[in-house]
């Protein structure tokens, strides 16, 4: 049974895989797409508690946003910094949480 587990992984893998590549002609559906599978892996990550997929997924989610804003020929400059921002917070929130144990 333990290999099915890594088949389901593989076969979500190769289908994110395809659906990036095959946006990759246009670019807004190119940004959609990694803002979308940029989500889903953060929320796979915290669901699964697999520390180092979230910032994986955050950073995918960013990009593809900043993407999706340049196609859209968004100017202002505060969208363009509030998914880092919001990352930085929940950075900071996460530290808090998983180091407040520890003596400073």
């Amino acid at each position: 049974m333990k290999y099915t587990t890594d088949g389901r992984h593989v076969n979500a893998g190769i289908c994110a895989l395809i659906g990036v590549v095959g946006s990759l002609d246009q670019g807004d559906s190119l940004g959609q797409a990694l803002f979308i599978l940029g989500l889903i892996i953060c929320a796979i990550g915290v669901i699964r508690s697999v520390s180092y997929l979230i910032p994986i997924g955050a950073v995918m989610s960013t990009l593809g946003l900043w993407i999706l804003l340049a196609y859209q020929n968004v100017e202002s400059l505060t969208l363009y910094v509030a998914p880092v921002c919001v990352g930085i917070i929940v950075l900071g929130i996460y530290n808090r949480n998983v180091f407040s144990n520890q003596e400073s």
